[in-house]
């Protein structure tokens, strides 16, 4: 059940990694400054400053991710992760979490899309590996949607249900078409 203190966005917020072990929750907080982390889990990573409002949209509510991984069969929280977003003043549209294998070596990948970014996480500890902010990217006024693997090493990452049109991105999340 969820704690009262944390809301779920609309989106797909839980991702099954392949080997079926773990799932990947995404959360945020009703209320920042006064949440603490999930119930369960391991003192939280924190990556950036989670609490500061953005100063061009200082009424805007503060608005982390908490992205958690737990084990499928006992529900055993394994880690969780406290992300500010890259521009908190979009609010929490579109973002989902994905599992994939986008490297090809047996193991998911994590990925959480924002409204303006696309981030990579390790699976075993929730350490944030990478992150493309889609705003620095010319021309690019959309994001969010799923990460699906395509297997192919020259373009190894599709971009589905986002804000615009399916790309294409490669290992370093960067635009390929």
């Amino acid at each position: 059940e969820l704690p009262t203190d944390l809301i779920r966005p609309p989106e797909a917020t839980v991702a099954l990694a392949a080997d079926g072990a773990r799932f990947i929750r995404l959360d945020a907080p009703a209320d920042a400054m006064s949440f603490e982390g999930v119930p369960g889990c391991p003192e939280p990573t924190v990556v950036g400053d989670v609490l500061s409002p953005e100063p061009i949209c200082q009424q805007r509510p503060l608005n982390p991710r908490i992205v958690s991984a737990w084990e499928a069969e006992t529900g055993e929280c394994l880690w969780q992760t406290h992300i500010r977003p890259v521009a908190n003043c979009a609010g929490r549209s579109n973002q989902r979490v994905s599992a994939a294998d986008v490297d090809g070596d047996g193991v998911d990948e994590i990925y959480l899309t924002e409204s303006v970014a696309l981030r990579q996480l390790d699976l075993a500890t929730g350490a944030v590996l990478q992150t493309n902010n889609l705003l620095e990217d010319p021309g690019r006024a959309s994001g969010g949607g799923l990460v699906v693997a395509t297997g192919v090493p020259a373009h190894p990452i599709v971009v589905t249900g986002a804000n615009g049109p399916i790309e294409v991105r490669g290992a370093d999340l960067s635009e390929q078409w």
